[in-house]
């Protein structure tokens, strides 16, 4: 399935783009200056061990350095373990919808990739699970899951790890596990010691706003980390990325605070907006909301884009009267919402 920037043939700085799921916020001022001092070395090549920021990333979950691989973004690694773990002949299994990249890395590696229905637009675990036979390598939960936003507990999960073949990896794709409300529902990380057939994938793309450095990391068994790592090259993640992610996680208090709340106000103000307008949408645990436009989605996605506002329609997913709208910052947010009271005012006129 083939990727179409949502910038083309616009203005990328008169645009309000929530269709990538990116940060609206930018960095601030003082991370911003460590890149800028970064830059004074960029005729060297990047550190390869990436030990302060793997150390860094252990002590936010309580593990050890050794369980965590950094990549160009959680996208790279995914692609490493599935060339790692999948082979001419070999299936894995995902949700029907969710991240179509797993797909393709699938037939990269050269296997076939099974979609399984989900429920409710959610994982169906059970399905899942009765889906996985002798070929099966890989199964991709993404949780929260793309482009629904819908949540599984970790009891679900464990549920179904314990059920399951131990040599079938189980790739938990947690991009949008930050945004997760409330605080106290935990990531899955907790369970790598005690089930070494799962690995947990986060990026710096989403809630710490670096997608344009490309950086994410694995979480892992020591064992299953080292695997995958014999196929990374040696300077995969440039010094500014590092350098950047570093200093995000030494100030993640303003993340997991300031920048969390935000988004669980504009969440909800996207809900409330949603119910006045008639739309219906999936509660969501992710910076974006999975909502119904209904037959006159495309035709509403162009009203849209002629107004240089760009979401992103789910044609792509196979639910062509859905969208998937991603939340920035009050402005924009705004913005979007009396675009789409003039657009309902209009179609309820006809």
């Amino acid at each position: 399935m083939k990727y179409k920037s949502p910038y083309k043939g616009v203005d990328k700085s008169k645009v309000v783009c929530l269709a990538t799921n990116e940060s609206s916020y930018p960095l601030s001022q003082d991370i911003q200056e460590s890149l800028y001092k970064e830059i004074n070395f960029t005729n060297r090549y990047p550190k390869v061990d990436n030990e302060e920021l793997k150390q860094l990333i252990a002590d936010r979950y309580n593990v050890k350095s050794e369980n965590i691989l950094i990549g160009a973004g959680s996208d790279e690694l995914i692609t490493l373990t599935a060339l790692k773990f999948v082979n001419n002949g070999d299936n894995t299994i995902m949700s029907d919808p969710s991240f179509f990249r797993y797909k393709d890395l699938t037939e990269l590696a050269g296997g076939n990739c099974r979609l399984v229905k989900g429920k409710n637009f959610c994982h169906d675990l059970k399905a899942i699970k009765d889906s996985i036979d002798a070929k099966t390598k890989i199964v991709f939960i993404c949780n929260p899951n793309n482009p629904t936003g819908t949540f599984i507990s970790n009891e679900e999960i464990e549920s179904f790890v314990k059920d399951i073949p131990k040599d079938v990896i189980v790739v938990i794709d947690e991009a949008y596990f930050d945004f997760v409300y409330p605080r106290k529902l935990q990531s899955s990380v907790k369970f790598i010691d005690k089930y070494p057939n799962i690995i947990v994938f986060r990026t710096f793309s989403k809630f710490f706003g670096l997608a344009a450095l490309r950086i994410g990391y694995a979480v892992g068994n020591k064992d299953v980390i080292e695997s995958v790592n014999k196929l990374r090259s040696p300077y995969n993640v440039n010094s500014l990325a590092q350098a950047a992610a570093i200093e995000v996680l030494k100030k993640s208090d303003f993340f997991d605070n300031v920048y969390y709340e935000e988004i669980e106000k504009e969440r909800t103000y996207y809900y409330d907006s949603f119910k006045t307008l008639d739309i219906e949408y999936i509660p969501s645990q992710a910076n974006f909301v999975f909502a119904k436009f209904g037959k006159e989605c495309e035709k509403w996605c162009e009203e849209l884009q002629n107004l240089n506002i760009i979401i992103r329609p789910c044609r792509m997913f196979g639910y062509p009267e859905y969208v998937r709208i991603s939340i920035g910052n009050s402005e924009e947010n705004k913005r979007l919402i009396e675009a789409l009271e003039n657009i309902v005012s209009r179609a309820n006129e006809e």
